[in-house]
């Protein structure tokens, strides 16, 4: 296949992939709370989590390269979360959680540097900009995730929180991200205080040079357009 049949074919595939995973992750992060407690339902959270995992894909999969590490990453991350349970395999939890946080660091990455590379503000652009800031809050959900699985205790919860475990360190993370800090969940340790510091100003630091970045974008596009009109 030529490249430029290649470009006719995939072309307006791609054109949309960062509006694909916007939608996505809205979804799951809305959604999923007021579905959670339908037991008909319930396997609805694996499958919205596999929806990230497809419009991950999707959204770094304009090269070849990417999209084989994305595979590689997604394919064991998938066995120990759904298959290694089932099969008793040794510590599933914690493989799969680490291979979730290296998979969505990947994508990070790699979204990133598609927002960094571009000349001019586009949909997809800006949709890629809340995806990343998004990603952020899910990845380090699982970091949390990870960490109270090693070290038990690592956080105190509400009553109201505790038996909600499967959206509690996502909820913890955004307001963290968010620096709001309701004060319902806290760490215990130095270790997860340490982390929430670091997601702290991290989403502080993001906002910032994304604005500055966006900012500068626009300001060189319009010069652009006014150079081309004189």
């Amino acid at each position: 296949m030529s490249s430029v049949t290649y470009k006719l074919i995939l072309g307006p595939i791609f054109r949309f992939r960062f509006q694909f995973m916007l939608v996505t992750l809205f979804m799951y992060i809305v959604l999923v709370p007021f579905i959670k407690d339908y037991v008909r339902i319930r396997n609805l959270l694996d499958i919205f989590f596999v929806f990230i995992l497809i419009s991950s894909v999707y959204a770094v999969s304009e090269k070849t390269r990417n999209t084989v590490i994305a595979f590689i990453l997604v394919a064991p991350l998938l066995f120990f979360d759904w298959i290694g349970p089932v099969l008793q395999v040794p510590n599933a939890d914690i493989v799969g959680a680490v291979l979730g946080i290296l998979f969505l660091g990947f994508v990070l990455f790699s979204i990133l540097s598609f927002i960094f590379n571009q000349d001019i503000i586009t949909q997809e652009v800006i949709s890629a900009s809340v995806s990343v800031y998004l990603l952020l809050g899910i990845a380090w959900a699982m970091i949390y995730g990870l960490l109270e699985k090693i070290h038990p205790g690592s956080f105190h919860f509400s009553d109201a929180l505790a038996e909600n475990t499967k959206m509690i360190f996502s909820y913890y993370s955004f307001v963290t991200l968010t620096t709001l800090g309701y004060g319902d969940i806290s760490p215990l340790t130095d270790k997860a205080a340490t982390l929430s510091v670091v997601e702290a100003i991290i989403g502080q630091l993001y906002l910032t040079v994304l604005i500055a970045r966006l900012i500068g974008l626009h300001i060189s596009q319009s010069t652009r357009h006014r150079g081309k009109e004189d």
